[in-house]
């Protein structure tokens, strides 16, 4: 597949991020530090999964956003298919000199792509107040046996992150 960055002069939706190349984490590293240098510090990225090579995930990152999902302890259908069937490569979709031109952007690719892991349509964060009351809604369905087993495992991640910030 051929790589095509988003062209960041084009309105949102009428970009094309239909092609794209898989990269590898040193290829991706290389290419989020060139648009860094460049004065674009955030990017819209996707994962690709290890079996199949295709994009299951789209986030909007700085920095090595987009290789914290490695590391991430969650249970969460990204890290389950991570886990399960690896991780085959990296797909930069654009790169973006503020946060709000990438949201814009990674709306654009999840609308496009329908990554079987985004559950949200991106494009605000996770700290959102849609996101938020999404996520209360989510909760809301559950049985308090799992919302407790929820809760549980959320203060323990908390105390880890706690402890190793402190480090």
């Amino acid at each position: 597949m051929q790589h095509q960055e988003l062209n960041n002069q084009q309105a949102p939706m009428e970009q094309d991020t239909s092609s794209f190349t898989i990269l590898n984490k040193e290829q991706m590293a290389e290419a989020i530090s060139n648009a860094h240098k460049a004065g674009h510090p955030c990017y819209v990225y996707g994962l690709c999964r290890g079996d199949t090579s295709t994009l299951f995930y789209c986030g909007k990152g700085r920095s090595n956003r987009v290789f914290a999902h490695e590391k991430e302890d969650a249970n969460s259908h990204k890290v389950n298919i991570l886990n399960k069937h690896g991780l085959a490569g990296y797909v930069l979709f654009s790169t973006h000199a503020t946060d709000a031109e990438a949201y814009a952007a990674e709306r654009l690719v999840i609308a496009q792509h329908k990554p079987e892991a985004n559950i949200l349509p991106g494009g605000e964060g996770f700290d959102s107040e849609s996101a938020r009351k999404f996520a209360t809604e989510i909760q809301a369905r559950r049985t308090p046996e799992e919302r407790s087993a929820i809760a549980i495992k959320a203060h323990k991640t908390i105390a880890r992150n706690k402890k190793k910030s402190s480090r």
